[in-house]
């Protein structure tokens, strides 16, 4: 018998993986539409890692909010 201790690495299941990285994708989807459109509210140009993350090309972006 094997005992788990905080050093010994568990393997996950390739199911849990996919489900965990949907979920990532979906904070980061989400955490970067609410940046930019926080940033388009107070008149600010939206950082453009964000706009990627959304599929925006930041050259369509208007320059005055």
């Amino acid at each position: 018998m094997t005992t788990l201790t905080a050093n010994t690495p568990v393997a996950a299941s390739p199911a849990s993986l996919g489900l965990w990285a949907k979920l990532v994708t979906a904070a980061s989807i989400f955490g970067a539409s609410v940046r930019v459109s926080a940033a388009i509210r107070s008149h600010r140009t939206p950082d453009v890692a964000d706009l990627d993350v959304l599929g925006i090309n930041p050259a369509d972006m208007p320059k005055v909010y």
